[in-house]
């Protein structure tokens, strides 16, 4: 397993933790919260990570530079997307809002995640009623 696909199982059990901490009342002022820490961490390392790797790319030829920048630009994509689940789940009665948008719609993945079975479990149970 290479280091950015640990990477992202990390960060996509602890969004899924985030995301089901967010479907309860009060407790979603606190997810919010701190989402909005691993947004800004996600954000600010990702947008180092690209500016090293460009750095690098200079000094040294390296053809794999595009691949690897887009490694970076997911991080800063899912960055981006925490940080404005962060603005609305520290909104009071947002936990409906994002338990509604879980279980219709889904956690938005990393694309080398590992999916684990109970991940959508409401939007199984969900489709199964309607």
């Amino acid at each position: 397993m290479s280091g950015h696909v640990g990477v992202q199982q990390y960060l996509g059990g602890l969004e899924t933790l985030l995301n089901r901490g967010s479907w309860i009342p009060i407790v979603h002022f606190v997810t919010g919260a701190m989402r909005g820490v691993l947004a800004k961490i996600q954000i600010v390392m990702s947008i180092a990570m690209i500016c090293l790797r460009i750095a690098l790319a200079l000094v040294i030829t390296d053809r794999s530079l595009p691949w690897k920048i887009k490694q970076s630009l997911i991080f800063l994509d899912h960055g981006l997307a925490n940080l404005f689940r962060a603005g609305i789940e520290i909104l009071p009665y947002s936990c409906y809002a994002t338990l509604s948008y879980d279980a219709l719609i889904g956690r938005y993945n990393y694309p080398e995640e590992t999916k684990p079975h109970d991940v959508y479990f409401l939007k199984e149970h969900v489709g199964k009623i309607v």
